[in-house]
C-alpha cells in the first residue's frame, strides 16, 4: 500500500511541474513587459538554450541511474 502511494506521488511530479511551467508562461505572457525588437540570433540562442537543458538533464539521468 505505502509503495502504491509513493508510486501516485512519482508520477504526480512531473504533472505538478508542467503545469506550473505553463502557469507561469501564461502570467509571463499576460502580465510582462512590452515586447522589443530582438535580432533573430539572440532570439535562436534563447530559445535553444532551454532545449539543450532539457536533453542535458535527460542524459545525466540516464548515465547516473542504476541500470535495472
Amino acid at each position: 500500500m505505502e509503495m502504491e502511494n509513493s508510486l501516485k506521488l512519482l508520477r504526480a511530479v512531473p504533472v505538478a511541474m508542467l503545469a506550473s511551467i505553463l502557469f507561469n508562461a501564461f502570467l509571463a505572457e499576460r502580465f510582462g513587459p512590452a515586447p522589443k525588437e530582438m535580432t533573430p540570433v539572440f532570439f535562436c540562442a534563447v530559445a535553444d538554450l532551454p532545449v539543450f537543458m532539457i536533453g542535458a538533464i535527460f542524459v545525466v539521468r540516464r548515465t547516473n541511474s542504476i541500470p535495472s
